[in-house]
């Protein structure tokens, strides 16, 4: 029970957060007399406890306020739904993930080069790219990308829009042309751990028979891309596809 009302508090202030739009300088303004409270009434239980729930409803107004990202023209998703294609140089920050018929890349956005202007501009903020699956691209590889750039889509039931925003991703550009400029620009030490990875899954797959290999670099590695739709599909059926997921 110690935890529970502070734990409802804080599911309350991020609805609130979500709801009205609490800036983060209010939030810690509001904090000031549950604080205050605390330090003057350190023994009195009840006071203690309601403050506590307003920190921890106010702490949850400000993790809202922390994702709202105010775009400018120094951000790449500024110059998202541009017509005609774009340009963008960058690094890929995360392993690719290979599917059947693409390629997922997270890259970071160095420059963006407009169809009206040969000058790239400078610029920042990561955008997920959806590429043909060979050749494959590597974590570290400096790109161009060539295409179309535009703000991520908003879903029937779960935002994708939102899903890429808790991870800081604004912008996507879907089947662009991929050119490497250079290799190895990124973090040696993530390169190292990606590289083990990608053996260990190629190694899993000599050895075991799909689909268990495929299943089990998914459970291990992390690693989901080749797991079949068909067994996607009975994971979801028996509710079972956390197992696979996490």
């Amino acid at each position: 029970m110690t935890l529970l009302y502070p734990g409802l508090a804080w599911l309350v202030g991020i609805a609130v957060g979500r709801w009205l739009g609490v800036p983060l300088p209010v939030s810690a303004v509001l904090a000031a007399p549950a604080v205050a409270a605390i330090v003057l009434w350190p023994r009195d239980r009840r006071v203690r406890r309601v403050a506590v729930c307003a920190l921890a409803l106010l702490a949850g107004a400000a993790r809202v306020a922390l994702d709202q990202v105010e775009i400018g023209r120094n951000d790449l998703a500024y110059y998202n739904d541009h017509p005609g294609r774009v340009a963008v140089v960058g690094v890929v920050v995360a392993d690719p993930d290979v599917r059947g018929t693409y390629q997922s890349l997270v890259v970071q956005a160095e420059t963006v080069t407009l169809t009206d202007s040969e000058t790239p501009l400078p610029v920042q903020g990561l955008v997920q790219v959806f590429a043909s699956p060979q050749p494959r691209r590597a974590y570290g590889d400096r790109v161009r990308l060539t295409g179309t750039l535009s703000t991520p889509p908003v879903g029937a039931t779960l935002s994708y829009r939102e899903q890429l925003a808790r991870q800081h991703i604004y912008s996507v550009m879907r089947f662009c042309t991929v050119e490497v400029l250079a290799q190895d620009q990124a973090s040696p030490f993530w390169g190292t751990l990606y590289r083990v990875r990608r053996g260990l899954t190629d190694s899993a797959a000599q050895v075991l028979p799909e689909p268990m290999a495929a299943l089990l670099t998914a459970i291990v590695l992390g690693v989901r891309g080749g797991i079949p739709p068909a067994l996607y599909e009975q994971f979801n059926t028996t509710g079972t596809s956390h197992i696979i997921v996490v």
